[in-house]
Order: structure tokens, then sequence, then C-alpha cells
């Protein structure tokens, strides 16, 4: 059985956090939990969450933390 992961991504700004989701970055995955900064998303599989974390770190000054539960 798989086990669930997701990745936490806090953001600055709230800014920073709608420019993300405006930006279509967590399109095709499902929302967990959000907040004016911060998002979880259910991320699967490894490269995707990489994909996601560097991007939300590189561009929108976020920091990342992978959850497993």
């Amino acid at each position: 059985m798989k086990t669930q992961k997701t990745l936490r991504i806090s953001f600055p700004t709230s800014m920073a956090c709608t420019l993300f989701l405006w930006d279509g970055n967590a399109r095709g995955y499902q929302v967990v939990g959000k907040t004016l900064t911060e998002l979880s998303v259910k991320v699967q599989r490894r490269s995707e969450r990489r994909d996601m974390a560097s991007k939300a770190r590189l561009i929108y000054g976020a920091t990342t933390q992978t959850l497993i539960g």
C-alpha cells in the first residue's frame, strides 16, 4: 500500500501563494489545505514533488516540506 505524500508550501506573502495557483502550478493535483500563505498539495511522485517544490522556492520564494502520512 502506498503512503500518501503531501507537499506543504509556505509562501512569504499571500500574493505569492495566489500567483502560484494562478500560474497553474497545482493544476492536476489535489489541494488539501490552503491558507493565505500556505498550501498543502497531494503529490505522489517524487519527481513531480521535486519539480513543484523547486519552482515554488526559486520563483515564489517559498519554503517546502514533504509530509508522509
